[in-house]
């Protein structure tokens, strides 16, 4: 473990001090972490073993949507958004799912492999069909705490998909909105969103701080777009429903996010 924290220069002490803050938090309340496709990396893996070993079970939301583009590219599907929402025809929940289902795995496995305990979680969020010509997106009613609460009980770190399902249909759903709903339903201290660029940048450079009237600005006046603006209407929402506060940082600092003093990426308040 050690060698980890040498790794991103990261003080032993000053780590020991926040693991042993967090510890006195209920375990499953510790800290939820959305992790964008891009960002599923060894770095990553090595980082959630160790807060596994320090006895931090954060629940994982991932998506995968560069994954997921490259492989309706290359089956010859369009893909297409409506407002940063990917439309869901039975065709592309089949590809979806299927990448979807391999990203999770190998998180799970990439985790284990550097010595750390992870769980897949793939019957968690509950939802019914999204209104709109979204075809098969799934718009999220519910979630199942218990599940995830017993992964963390007996050690281990949920790793959820973001598909959603009712009684007979799985359906498509945004990573970024099911990472709030998990965020909502169980009252995280934390909230982590990782990024590649690990942050909000502004004229090529990473904005440090923004309240959420400024990402607002930002989000008006184009500076972030796209899949970055949609994800930032759903940090809005977060933080404007729960008074919360949102991280948005790269996968290589997250220990160094958690476990030390200095700030890194983008911090965003209300």
């Amino acid at each position: 473990m050690d060698s980890v924290l040498k790794k991103y220069g990261i003080d032993e002490k000053e780590a020991e001090r926040y693991i042993e803050k967090f510890r006195k938090i209920e375990p499953h309340k510790f800290a939820v972490i959305k992790v964008g496709g891009e960002s599923i990396v060894d770095g990553l893996s090595e980082s959630l073993a160790f807060l596994s070993e320090a006895g931090l079970y954060p629940v994982i939301v991932h998506g995968g949507g560069n994954q997921i583009d490259n492989e309706l590219k290359k089956r010859g599907i369009k893909a297409r958004k409506i407002n940063g929402v990917r439309v869901t025809d039975e065709k592309t929940l089949y590809v979806v799912s299927s990448v979807i289902s391999d990203v999770n795995e190998k998180l799970v496995e990439s985790i284990k492999k550097y010595g750390g305990k992870a769980v897949s979680v793939k019957n968690a969020l509950i939802a019914e069909k999204m209104s709109g010509d979204y075809g098969l997106v799934g718009e999220i009613i519910g979630v199942k705490s218990d599940i995830i609460k017993n992964c963390i009980n007996e050690k281990n770190i949920p790793v959820l998909w973001c598909l959603s399902y009712d009684n007979s249909q799985i359906y498509n759903t945004n990573a970024d909105v099911a990472a709030n709903a998990v965020f909502f339903a169980m009252s995280h201290e934390n909230y982590i969103m990782l990024t590649k660029k690990g942050g909000i940048e502004n004229n090529g450079h990473i904005v440090s701080s923004l309240n959420t009237n400024e990402l607002k600005d930002y989000i008006s006046k184009g500076i972030v777009n796209g899949g970055m603006g949609y994800k930032s209407e759903k940090i809005i929402e977060a933080i404007e429903k729960r008074g919360c506060t949102m991280r948005i940082i790269s996968p290589e600092n997250l220990l160094a996010e958690l476990l030390t003093e200095k700030g890194h990426g983008t911090y965003i308040s209300r």
